[in-house]
């Protein structure tokens, strides 16, 4: 890749929509964290749960349309 098409393929990069998704992200992860914590606090005497598969991620999970 030669320094001009560099320049211009880092140019073309979307850094403020990727930021925005990110800080997205972040809050939908600290909003679990909170659930899953008064989750924890609700369920502390009981047993715990059989593990489960994860979920499969569907997609467009999180993506915006458009």
């Amino acid at each position: 890749m030669t320094h001009e098409a560099l320049k211009a393929w880092l140019d073309a990069m979307p850094i403020d929509e990727v930021r925005r998704k990110i800080a997205r992200l972040e809050t939908k992860l600290a909003d679990l964290r909170v659930l899953e914590r008064i989750y924890a606090e609700r369920h502390e005497g009981e047993a715990p749960a059989p593990a489960e598969e994860p979920p499969q991620s569907e997609p467009g999970w999180g993506e915006q349309p458009g």
